[in-house]
């Protein structure tokens, strides 16, 4: 039985992990939003988790995580036209559904976040080398990030425009050092 969740990387349904899988619909109020229970955040948790208990060699017995490494960089929104170009879209099952309109409102930092994570994750477990060494487009990521950049003559902060919690801010502050 084939997932829908990665394209085909996950061969198996019988992993579970219900509070990895469902915990953003009650914590994360822009997920709610988009009602999205399969992101980057909820495969990195569960991928971290795995890795740290000594169990992602045996998960790969499962799932081809070379895979899931090329359809997570295909979920790169790649058109310039758009304000969002350069970030991630939530995950390859969504963004093959999506014209450009909708994968552009679909792009939001903590899923490029995530997904760089994850991919730095799989990069190290894999042994493909550095983040840098994989193929997807760095300089459109760059570009993403540098239009949520907001400086003042006394702040620099993250300025996306989803949200004013001053929380959620500091969330994609927080995001936005750790991927540059």
């Amino acid at each position: 039985q084939q997932s829908p969740l990665y394209g085909g990387a996950f061969k198996s349904m019988d992993f579970h992990s219900r509070p990895l899988e469902y915990y953003s619909d009650v914590y994360d109020e822009y997920y709610n939003e988009i009602g999205l229970p399969y992101t980057h955040k909820t495969t990195y948790y569960a991928l971290d988790i795995l890795y740290y208990i000594g169990m992602l060699d045996e998960f790969e017995n499962e799932c081809d995580l070379n895979d899931l490494v090329d359809d997570i960089i295909g979920t790169q929104f790649l058109n310039p036209s758009y304000a969002n170009y350069g970030g991630f879209t939530p995950n390859p099952a969504l963004y093959s559904l999506l014209d450009d309109d909708d994968k552009n409102s679909h792009v939001f930092l903590d899923y490029s976040y995530h997904a760089i994570k994850t991919l730095e994750l799989l990069a190290d477990f894999l042994n493909l080398g550095e983040l840098n060494d994989l193929n997807f487009n760095k300089g459109a990521l760059y570009s993403y990030i540098s239009s949520l950049i907001n400086e003042t003559s006394t702040t620099i902060c993250c300025d996306v425009p989803y949200t004013k919690k001053p929380e959620n801010i500091l969330m994609n502050t927080f995001y936005t050092i750790s991927i540059l």
